[in-house]
């Protein structure tokens, strides 16, 4: 089983740049066997889920999403500064 094909933005290259994250990384979030949905919501006029998974790295992530066409666009990541709620939900804790 394959993950989702992704899109980029330049924006949101440069954001997720800031935190010290690659697209790859975040990306590999997403193949993670213990990946959680952790929500779903309306924002900026479109919709964004947010997952939590451990990336190739090792560092839990936090990635939040949105559908464009045939396409999962990340919005943004979070890795060193993932909430403690939701690191505590992905370790199960």
């Amino acid at each position: 089983m394959t993950g989702p094909r992704f899109g980029r933005d330049a924006g949101d290259l440069e954001h997720i740049a800031r935190r010290g994250i690659t697209p790859a990384e975040a990306e590999s979030a997403f193949n993670d066997p213990g990946t959680l949905f952790a929500g779903l919501r309306v924002e900026r006029g479109e919709w964004r889920s947010r997952v939590i998974g451990r990336a190739f790295s090792g560092r839990i992530m936090v990635v939040v999403s949105t559908p464009r066409g045939d396409r999962v666009r990340i919005v943004t990541a979070y890795a060193y500064k993932a909430p403690r709620q939701y690191q505590r939900q992905y370790e199960g804790t």
